[in-house]
């Protein structure tokens, strides 16, 4: 199993999501806001390999890998650099603030407080979520293979790209598939996407 370069102990199901108790009032708002498609799925987010990290944790960057476990982390997150989820790893679930430079998500995140992404935002998973309590901040935000952002506190973000052009809560897209660079694959090569992201290199086209 992949584990992390920084404290985690295992957590089991009922401790997790007896985590998300101080949080019911807030998921409870959330899940009656019809202006957001989205559900929230604790049984979902609370199940598998779940590590917990306890406080807050400041790194570099942070890679969840393919069949890795959850990591929780009962605190805020700031990473200097790229949050990187790839296809089938674990879910990223922050209770706190969750800051970082850019992420590329193929799996699922839920953020109990603000986002703040000071490059891009980009998910290509259909099947699941990034999810935000608070508040959202990203200079750009990419959606492939309609993967949903569900984003309760509203957002900031200067760059809305829909790459099939009618996800759900990207009402507001400024840009389609087109505005992507060349060799990402449409958006659908995460790999691609993360490695450019990496380097600092752009994922769009700039205007």
């Amino acid at each position: 199993m992949t584990t992390f370069d920084f404290p985690t102990i295992e957590l089991d199901e009922p401790t997790a999501v007896g985590m998300f108790d101080d949080y019911q009032d807030a998921i409870a708002r959330a899940e009656a806001d019809t202006s957001i498609d989205g559900t929230i799925d604790l049984t979902s987010i609370c199940s598998g390999t779940l590590r917990v990290h306890d406080g807050d944790l400041q790194l570099d960057e942070l890679h969840l890998r393919a069949e890795g476990p959850s990591l929780f982390v009962d605190g805020n997150v700031r990473v200097s650099g790229l949050i990187q989820q790839e296809f089938r790893a674990g879910f990223l679930v922050v209770f706190g603030d969750l800051e970082a430079g850019d992420i590329a998500t193929t799996a699922q995140i839920f953020v109990t407080g603000n986002l703040t992404v000071r490059g891009t935002l980009f998910g290509n998973c259909t099947n699941y979520l990034t999810s935000v309590l608070g508040h959202t901040r990203a200079r750009v935000l990419v959606s492939a293979k309609e993967h949903y952002f569900c984003l309760y506190g509203g957002r900031t973000v200067g760059r809305v790209v829909d790459c099939y052009g009618d996800t759900p809560n990207l009402d507001d897209r400024t840009d389609g598939e087109d505005a992507l660079v060349d060799g990402i694959d449409k958006g659908h090569d995460q790999r691609a996407v993360a490695a450019l992201l990496r380097q600092g290199q752009p994922i769009v086209q700039s205007r």
